[in-house]
């Protein structure tokens, strides 16, 4: 039995696909592509006027400019939801928790650390996504013990 002898690589030219695919034939319009919007009601009346007509848009031009709206509406939040979350996972900023609660004679209640933790476990964000061990600094070294409740003094 021959060892086959190894093959020189084949070039591109060699390589490339000698099927050429024809548009059909009789159908206006395959070669040039997308229609341009000029010839509408909508651009005409933008031209003229300067203000949009809405209702003399066609549904894909709306389709395509809401989508549009879409984007730039988003662009923003993306931006301040990712600068807060960073910030967050830094430790730069922290999430309060509610801490306390007014009376009804306006005097301040302070809670314990458990009545603390019994309101943040109920809570939608800790429903959500568990526990935030990031808050007001706490880790899962300083769980369990005490949490400075009341504001300091300087009198």
């Amino acid at each position: 039995m021959a060892a086959e002898e190894p093959q020189p690589p084949r070039t591109a030219k060699e390589l490339k696909s000698t099927i050429k695919i024809q548009p059909a034939v009789g159908i206006p319009g395959v070669l040039a592509g997308p229609k341009p919007h000029v010839d509408s009601p909508f651009v005409q009346h933008l031209i003229t006027t300067g203000k949009p007509n809405w209702k003399l848009a066609t549904p894909e031009m709306k389709t395509k400019y809401r989508a549009y709206q879409k984007i730039l509406i988003g662009i923003p939040v993306l931006f301040i939801c990712s600068y807060v979350l960073v910030r967050r996972l830094n430790g730069e900023s922290t999430k309060q928790m509610q801490k306390g609660e007014i009376a009804e004679d306006g005097t301040l209640i302070y809670w314990d650390e458990n009545k603390i933790m019994e309101v943040e476990r109920n809570t939608w964000s800790y429903k959500l996504f568990g526990p935030d061990y990031f808050q007001e600094g706490r880790t899962s070294r300083t769980i369990g013990k005490p949490l400075a409740i009341k504001p300091d003094d300087d009198d």
